[in-house]
């Protein structure tokens, strides 16, 4: 718990008041997000880039609920995953206040290469789908395997 003074009163956090990082159903992380103004255009129509945000979002997201905090991943393990492809294709778009979920799936973990396919859906219906490739690095920016530590956290995403 922690208390937060305002201008006219205090107010006390709990833990509820942390950010939703989603969770796992059948070997996919679902990360429910809102379109917000700054995700669009003059059209209410979500701006291309904005996507790729709330994608990044279901990667971190979904390494957070495996227990793989990056910060951690990088100063214990020497390990950090970064994005070195992406194919997206557009197939509906996605309008101001629309309630989205960014799915997640790991569809190949080798020992430095994490291969991600990651669907935007609203209301059951596809808006967005990519195939992701990202490759672990140290910090030195070359190629790192994960440690088997690290690879058997991905376990309820293999399935």
């Amino acid at each position: 718990m922690e208390t937060i003074r305002l201008m006219t009163q205090s107010i006390t956090l709990t833990t509820d008041d942390a950010p939703l990082s989603g969770r796992i159903l059948d070997g996919t992380h679902i990360l429910p997000v809102r379109v917000h103004w700054e995700d669009t255009d003059a059209g209410r129509i979500v701006y291309h880039a904005s996507y790729l945000r709330f994608m990044e979002r279901g990667r971190s997201e979904m390494l957070r609920v495996l227990g793989l905090d990056q910060t951690e991943l990088l100063k214990v393990h020497g390990i950090n995953y970064v994005v070195t492809r992406l194919e997206i294709d557009y197939r509906s778009p996605a309008l101001f206040d629309m309630a989205l979920q960014v799915l997640t799936k790991v569809e190949n973990l080798g020992r430095s290469r994490l291969d991600l396919n990651q669907v935007i859906t609203s209301g059951g219906r596809l808006l967005t789908e990519a195939i992701v490739r990202c490759a672990g690095i140290g910090s030195d920016g070359k190629p790192r395997a994960a440690p088997e530590s690290v690879r058997t956290l991905f376990g309820p995403m293999l399935k």
